[in-house]
C-alpha cells in the first residue's frame, strides 16, 4: 500500500528544510539536486558524493551529506 502524495510531500519538504538549517539553503538545494540525479543508482552513497563534488561542495559536506542522507532515507 502506498501513501498518500501529501504525506509524501511534507516528510520530504520537512526533510528539506532540516537539511537546510545544517547546510544552507545553497548546499541543500545541491543535496536535492543529487538525490534526484541519484534515485536508484547502484551506490547510492558514492553516486551523491560525486555529485556534490561536481557541483563545488567539499569533500567533508558531502560526506556529512551522505551521512544524513542515510538516516533521512531509512527513517
Amino acid at each position: 500500500m502506498t501513501k498518500p502524495i501529501e504525506v509524501d510531500y511534507v516528510k520530504k519538504r520537512s526533510n528539506k528544510v532540516r537539511l537546510e538549517e545544517f547546510f544552507g539553503k545553497s548546499t541543500a538545494d545541491k543535496i536535492a539536486e543529487c538525490l534526484e540525479e541519484c534515485a536508484g543508482a547502484e551506490n547510492f552513497g558514492q553516486c551523491i558524493k560525486e555529485c556534490l563534488k561536481k557541483k563545488g561542495v567539499d569533500d567533508s559536506t558531502a560526506g556529512d551529506a551522505v551521512t544524513i542522507m542515510g538516516f533521512i532515507t531509512v527513517g
